[in-house]
């Protein structure tokens, strides 16, 4: 007796898949590797050399610095010096002998006087000293070099004149016209104390370093020459 039973065909196979491409996973995992290097290289940088220098390290990562500064003549820096200008308003008191009437000195006399003093940068006289000089190696570091602040006004605004009995006197004499003069050098020495001078150099390094950077400048130096007298 023959058997019903038949045969089943054999399952089919599964469709092959294509093999694995050897090192596309480590490729992938290279990259990511290398874009977190740089990453954590650049805050290194940024950490560790701070100002500048971090900033060029950046740069030359990125494929180098994009130059955006505007080339700056010392002749528009005038403008900007002009208005670097520091006032002291004060009041000073001196004293000195009075004339000798009929062999017999009288009292001293005084002055009460105020007045005021100006230091600013003498541009016309020194206009030599005004230089900028841009570094051929690095376009974004700028040097400038500015001539040395002045005393460029003193000025006596009122005056107050009388002995020491407290009699008012008449301005005009001898005696008076002197004190005027001693009250202008009061005034110097006001200012020197109060380091006017300074303050107009800072003022004037500031002024010009703000307008070097907004024209692109990344790097300026200032340096300050005293004048040259010319004999």
């Amino acid at each position: 007796m023959e058997s019903d039973y038949q045969a089943l065909p054999p399952p089919a196979e599964p469709p092959s898949q294509p093999p694995p491409r050897p090192g596309g996973i480590n490729t992938c995992l290279m990259l990511a590797l290398a874009g977190a290097l740089v990453v954590v290289l650049t805050v290194a940088i940024v950490v560790i050399a701070g100002g500048d220098r971090a900033l060029r390290a950046i740069e030359m990562l990125q494929g180098g610095p994009r130059v955006t500064t505007v080339q700056v003549s010392p002749g528009e820096l005038l403008p900007v010096l002009k208005l670097a200008v520091v006032e002291l308003h004060t009041t000073v008191h001196t004293s000195r002998t009075g004339p000798t009437v009929g062999g017999l000195q009288s009292v001293p006399r005084h002055i009460i006087a105020q007045g005021s003093v100006t230091a600013c940068f003498d541009l016309e006289n020194n206009a030599t000293a005004l230089e900028t000089v841009v570094d051929p190696n690095d376009p974004e570091h700028i040097t400038v070099s500015l001539p040395a602040p002045e005393y460029c006004y003193v000025g006596i605004d009122s005056a107050d004149f009388f002995d020491e009995m407290g009699l008012g006197l008449p301005a005009g004499n001898e005696v008076n016209a002197r004190l005027l003069e001693d009250a202008k050098e009061q005034l110097y020495t006001a200012a020197d104390s109060q380091n006017l001078m300074r303050l107009a150099q800072e003022r004037g390094t500031d002024q010009v370093r703000l307008m070097l950077l907004q024209l692109g400048y990344k790097r300026v130096e200032i340096e300050f020459r005293e004048p040259e007298h010319v004999e």
